[in-house]
């Protein structure tokens, strides 16, 4: 064995040689550490914000179509509600033209009218008499 190897022997508990630095290289700076710190942070922070942004640019797509659908369905929900309104408007119209027509028939021929409607009432007897 070995007198380096041995325990106690003084290569073994002497402290590790101590390297000089490469010719040319210094240490440099508090200063430009910080600023080498500072812009390896920022070009971090960048190279993440390019990794994320396609995911942002995708979520704001997908938030501008969720709003075009939520007024599109408000819409929806709207015309209904206008269409029913305009078509009980169209029926109240109609109701009024034939009313006015029929007031304008029984003015011209009244006797026809009276004759007419004592044949409807006596259909309407006979349908209703059979019944019981």
């Amino acid at each position: 064995m070995d007198n380096s190897m041995k325990p106690g022997s003084p290569a073994t508990s002497a402290s590790p040689p101590q390297l000089a630095p490469a010719s040319g290289s210094q240490r440099p700076a508090g200063g430009e550490t910080l600023a080498s710190a500072r812009q390896s942070a920022h070009a971090a922070v960048d190279a993440a914000a390019d990794r994320v942004a396609p995911a942002i640019d995708a979520v704001r797509d997908k938030v501008e179509s969720v709003k075009v659908a939520a007024a599109a369905a408000k819409e929806a929900v709207a015309n209904p509600r206008q269409a029913a309104n305009e078509a009980v408007d169209s029926a109240a119209a109609t109701a009024e033209e034939w009313v006015d027509a029929a007031r304008e028939a029984i003015r011209a021929n009244p006797i026809a009218a009276v004759g007419g409607a004592l044949l409807i009432g006596a259909a309407l007897l006979s349908l209703t008499s059979r019944r019981r």
